[in-house]
């Protein structure tokens, strides 16, 4: 152990005199070295960005040109929602965000492609989870509406301004928004198609900023819950 203390102690006396040697201050070093990371980082994070950018407008080109193929059949939502809160778990940990799920709906049945209308619940959450704080939370519930199954996402995150609700669908196609805002706009525009497609609709409500935002989803019901 003596040894290897020894050697460490070596190397940095040299490093040390031949950063001196040099005119490179090893603190200066280090400050390069963690800037030189930093900017890395950000470049590597604004790549993955615009990577998972191009994918969602690729998706929604799909989509809104019917070059999908749907499996249309008996879908319990419930379970849908589920499966989607299940797979956020990780994301909803590391904001530690509460989700509080009330499935009051009695008839939760719908025709439709199982895998589709959980990526729809999936861009949703995820949607209220980019937009609310740490330590915030995330509400779903379902109610009945006459034949129609109504899906609410509540988060209390920061809100929607009024002037953007009627655009909140298409905010991919203003191109003085950020990257991120782009994506979470063709997620938007994806989980619309979808639901349209479903005979259904989707609608979003705010009250303004800092006052959370609430989407709306609402499907036919097949009988027989």
């Amino acid at each position: 152990m003596d040894k290897v203390e020894r050697e460490i102690k070596k190397s940095h006396g040299a490093g040390s005199a031949r950063d001196h040697a040099m005119g490179w201050p090893s603190d200066a070093n280090s400050m390069l070295l963690r800037n030189l990371q930093e900017t890395e980082k950000l470049i590597r994070q604004r790549i993955e960005s615009e990577t998972l950018l191009i994918d969602e407008l690729l998706e929604l080109a799909s989509v809104h040109c019917g070059n999908i193929q749907l499996r249309m059949v008996r879908v319990d939502m419930h379970e849908v929602i589920a499966r989607a809160v299940h797979h956020c778990q990780s994301e909803l940990h590391e904001k530690r965000l509460d989700v509080v799920m009330h499935l009051g709906a009695r008839w939760h049945h719908v025709r439709g492609d199982g895998g589709r209308l959980e990526q729809v619940m999936l861009n949703l959450l995820r949607n209220a989870i980019a937009f609310t704080p740490t330590v915030g939370m995330v509400r779903i519930a379902t109610r009945d509406v006459g034949d129609v199954l109504e899906i609410a996402v509540k988060d209390n995150g920061v809100g929607i301004e009024p002037e953007a609700l009627p655009t909140i669908f298409g905010a991919f196609e203003n191109a003085s928004v950020d990257l991120d805002s782009m994506r979470e706009g063709a997620n938007l525009r994806v989980c619309k198609t979808l639901v349209k497609i479903h005979g259904g609709e989707i609608l979003a409500a705010s009250q303004g900023l800092g006052t959370g935002a609430t989407f709306t989803v609402t499907l036919p019901t097949v009988n027989g819950d």
